[in-house]
């Protein structure tokens, strides 16, 4: 299956024939590192939710509308999070921008390479030198080796990414959903057979308008968030690899600080 671009204004022909010669398997489902979750994980995946949140606020400083904090919002919305805890890490964000002797929570990013796949690792920690450390020592572990700054990232792109549900066959409410994506700021579109939805890609300063768009034009949006997305092919692990690979995946995931994890793989 290939991606395609949809350019503003093109002709809602073209787009039609696009979406039909790419329908069949999504490659960037699994992009970014997921795992059910238990009553015990859920409590964590709130904290860590919170704790981007809360970091997104102070960046913002305490600005609800900012980009950052409309997408770690959406986020903790789509994991079913308590309206109460979202507000609580919003408003500890926004007094934490306004009192500068506090201590802040900070975004660490840490890139590594597992025998030829690209992770990278988004962290958040009021301790860089603890997190690093324990960062270091899952990739050791596991084989995976520590890259420098921007030796994984110079070939991956910052994106928004919205999940659209979709159960219809229906050309003129896929026209609908093409119009509302692309009037709320989408770039491409692609359809996921799989999981029967569209994923719509975004810059990431048009997630939250391209949500509401969407959401406005009766479409329902099952997720949104920012996220990593490589701009080379993806890369199938070797048999001998997909235990360690999954290993090191769910030590970095249940690492206390880190809160979202991307790698290149395809399964």
């Amino acid at each position: 299956m290939e991606m395609f671009f949809v350019q503003k204004g093109c002709q809602r022909l073209l787009i039609r024939q696009c979406i039909r010669c790419m329908a069949g398997h999504s490659k960037w489902s699994n992009i970014r590192h997921k795992k059910k979750s238990n009553d015990i994980q859920r409590g964590k995946e709130f904290a860590k939710l919170a704790k981007t949140i809360e970091s997104a606020s102070r960046m913002a400083g305490g600005d609800r509308e900012h980009h950052l904090v409309t997408a770690a919002v959406a986020r903790a919305r789509d994991a079913d999070m308590p309206k109460s805890r979202i507000e609580t890490a919003i408003e500890r964000g926004a007094l934490k921008s306004r009192d500068k002797t506090s201590s802040s929570v900070d975004l660490m990013t840490f890139e590594m390479n597992f025998r030829g796949i690209g992770i990278i690792v988004e962290a958040l920690t009021d301790n860089h030198s603890r997190t690093a450390q324990e960062i270091r020592a899952i990739a050791r572990k596991f084989g995976a080796h520590m890259g420098a700054e921007n030796s994984i990232l110079w070939n991956w792109k910052r994106i928004g990414l919205l999940k659209v549900s979709w159960l219809t066959d229906d050309e003129a409410r896929r026209d609908d959903l093409f119009t509302a994506a692309l009037n709320g700021g989408a770039d491409d579109l692609e359809e996921a057979q799989e999981d029967h939805s569209i994923n719509v890609f975004t810059e990431p300063h048009h997630l939250h308008a391209t949500r509401l768009a969407l959401s406005t034009a009766g479409f329902e949006v099952d997720s949104s968030e920012l996220t990593w997305r490589p701009n080379g092919e993806l890369i199938h692990p070797a048999s001998d690899s997909l235990i360690d690979f999954q290993s090191i995946l769910e030590a970095l995931d249940n690492q206390s600080d880190v809160s979202a994890v991307y790698h290149d793989a395809q399964f």
